[in-house]
């Protein structure tokens, strides 16, 4: 990897979802699986491995440290660190939630912000809402589930205002990372944001 940068993507999940056309040319046919599609695209341009918790091995436990981190447990950034420092490039909703961390960890990192038309994300999140419930069933995710990780991060906000959630989570993205970090970026525009963005 050499000198490049770390490239910590912090747009909420389901707003990679779209014509990503111009990006599957390259990385392959990505099916339904579009929110993955960044971190397919990332891996692809030369800033990978990518972290994304559905890249992992299977079996991996990478819930309890995000779950830890999030709470600001003891030793809690340090596991975090350990689980992260083998990758170049990070994605994934517990990244987005914890944007403000990470750049306090990588000051030089270069972010990307995925953004979405707020009612379409909203209808995307409600026709995955029976699946987020299953999983809050299921015992083995209760303690460290990444939805009550979600639940806190949005304070209650996501059941009553999801679009005005995704605007405020966006808007605090470009107040805290400076401009010539971050590229706001919608799967529409295709390659030639990320590119050039990346120097690639």
């Amino acid at each position: 990897m050499g000198s490049k940068p770390k490239v910590i993507c912090v747009g909420l999940g389901r707003t990679g979802v779209g014509s990503f056309s111009s990006i599957t040319k390259v990385t392959g046919d990505l099916s339904r699986a579009k929110t993955l599609s960044l971190a397919v695209a990332l891996n692809e341009l030369g800033f990978g491995p990518c972290y994304h918790l559905l890249l992992r091995p299977s079996g991996a436990d990478d819930l309890k440290p995000w779950y830890n981190f999030g709470q600001g447990l003891a030793n809690a950034e340090e596991d975090l660190w350990n689980l992260l420092k083998d990758y170049n490039s990070f994605s994934d909703y517990p990244v987005a939630i914890n944007f403000e961390k990470l750049y306090k960890a990588y000051p030089d990192a270069k972010f990307i912000l995925t953004t979405r038309d707020p009612a379409k994300w909203e209808s995307s999140i409600k026709a995955i809402s029976p699946f987020l419930n299953n999983l809050r069933s299921n015992d083995w995710l209760n303690k460290w589930s990444t939805i009550d990780a979600m639940a806190r991060y949005h304070r209650g906000r996501l059941l009553t205002d999801m679009q005005g959630e995704i605007i405020a989570h966006n808007q605090r993205v470009i107040e805290v990372i400076p401009a010539d970090q971050l590229l706001v970026y919608e799967v529409s525009q295709g390659w030639e944001p990320l590119v050039n963005y990346l120097e690639v």
